[in-house]
């Protein structure tokens, strides 16, 4: 499974790279891992990086998205 965790810092290119990954090795590829998440500044810890508890559930479901395709057979 491949998760891609875009940040400021990443290149915008990098998520078309690791779909085009994740299809050749065929691995199940989360595009975002933080959509839902990012632009809500609530939802991170004063860092503003790290995310808080509240926002672990959205990304549960951003991650099950890829992988329960990968459990169902």
């Amino acid at each position: 499974m491949i998760i891609d965790v875009r940040c400021r810092i990443t290149l915008p290119e990098t998520g078309a790279f690791f779909a085009e990954l994740a299809r050749q090795e065929k691995l199940a590829y989360v595009d975002f891992l933080l959509d839902g998440v990012a632009d809500k500044p609530q939802l991170f810890q004063a860092d503003n990086l790290h995310p808080l508890a509240e926002a672990q559930p959205r990304l549960l479901d951003n991650v099950w998205a890829g992988l329960a395709p990968l459990l169902s057979g």
